[in-house]
């Protein structure tokens, strides 16, 4: 004979479907999308039919996987907020769900508030209702998933009438004071970000437009028609291999263009101003570069010591343009000159 069992899970799904379309008309039966609030949509997950009051702003979601049902980004962004009606002991309505919130929420600020209300079957019917119990861990999961997703807030325990339009107002009300404190703080900080910029600006400009000229007149002027940032190039002379790097800046290897070697073996020393932030700093900065200066003077020259060539000031940056000292740095050489027998190199005269 034929199996009774599909035709009796046929029956009590006709069931299900019927007691959960009259608990939607006893829970909306007092009410009118006003009741809610103004410029709201309802998205419903399964096949069931409104009420005449709420056919205007409902959509029935005729498969999870149909776009159709889906308002468009500009009517997104008209709405007020969005409330989804289902059922949570349904995965297949569970899944349209979470693929809806998903949509919805990818529309980035333009998305409306999400709220879901949960919609099985009135408690007094006999049948599975639904209770959230974030210790329960699949009901849990659920909504950890859908918030993750991008859900707003859960209306929970399937209230009716009058309890329901207080419910999604009390929640839109809190998403609302959320969200203006939310902006307020952002913008409080963006706006000591951007005063924060301002007195750094102010500060650089004091340092190395006034103070310079007061204190490190050795220290040239800024030359503006050199970018800021880390440069591969200046004056003509292009960036080689990075020969060290220390507490005060990096080393490289210069270069004519086209590729060949600048004449007596130049380096570029590169300094960040990052690291000169007050007046003790900037004048050991001119110090530096007043007894380089006088080390490279005829009257100071000598073999053992390197001679400055020139001195490039960009917004950012110090370049030193000097000669090769070889690939040793001065610790080391002068570590082999301490050392015994033939290990020893000592300095020339």
């Amino acid at each position: 004979g034929v199996s009774t069992v599909p035709f009796a899970r046929c029956v009590c799904l006709m069931a299900g479907l019927q007691a959960s379309q009259e608990w939607l008309n006893r829970r909306l039966a007092p009410l009118e999308p006003l009741d809610f609030e103004d410029g709201i949509h309802v998205y419903c997950t399964s096949g069931l039919v409104p009420p005449p009051k709420f056919q205007a702003v409902w959509t029935t979601c005729p498969t999870p996987q149909a776009a159709e049902w889906l308002h468009t980004a500009e009517e997104m962004a008209e709405l007020q907020a969005i409330i989804i009606f289902s059922d949570p002991t349904d995965e297949a309505q569970v899944a349209a769900l979470c693929r809806l919130v998903q949509a919805i929420d990818g529309l980035g600020h333009e998305a409306p508030p999400i709220l879901w209300v949960p919609h099985s079957v009135s408690p007094d019917s006999g049948l599975e209702t639904w209770e959230v119990d974030v210790a329960d861990p699949h009901v849990g999961g659920i909504v950890t998933h859908l918030l993750e997703l991008g859900l707003d807030a859960m209306i929970s325990g399937e209230p009716a009438g009058f309890r329901l339009a207080l419910a999604v107002r009390s929640k839109l009300h809190k998403l609302s004071t959320l969200s203006k404190t939310l902006n307020h703080v952002i913008n409080e900080r963006r706006s000591r970000a951007q005063y924060a910029d301002y007195l750094r600006e102010c500060i650089d400009c004091m340092l190395w437009d006034y103070i310079r000229i007061r204190l490190a007149p050795a220290i040239p002027a800024i030359d503006y028609s050199l970018a800021a940032g880390d440069l591969r190039a200046v004056d003509g002379y292009s960036f080689g291999n990075l020969l060290g790097r220390g507490m005060f800046g990096s080393v490289y290897k210069l270069h004519l263009p086209g590729g060949t070697r600048s004449e007596g073996e130049e380096v570029m020393k590169v300094v960040s101003k990052a690291g000169i932030k007050d007046v003790p700093e900037l004048k050991c900065m001119r110090r530096q570069i007043e007894v380089m200066t006088m080390l490279s003077s005829a009257q100071w020259a000598h073999p053992n010591l390197i001679k400055l060539h020139h001195i490039y000031h960009s917004t950012t940056h110090i370049y030193f343009r000097m000669e090769f000292g070889g690939p040793e740095n001065l610790f080391r050489r002068l570590h082999h000159r301490q050392k015994e027998g033939d290990a020893c190199r000592p300095l020339p005269p």
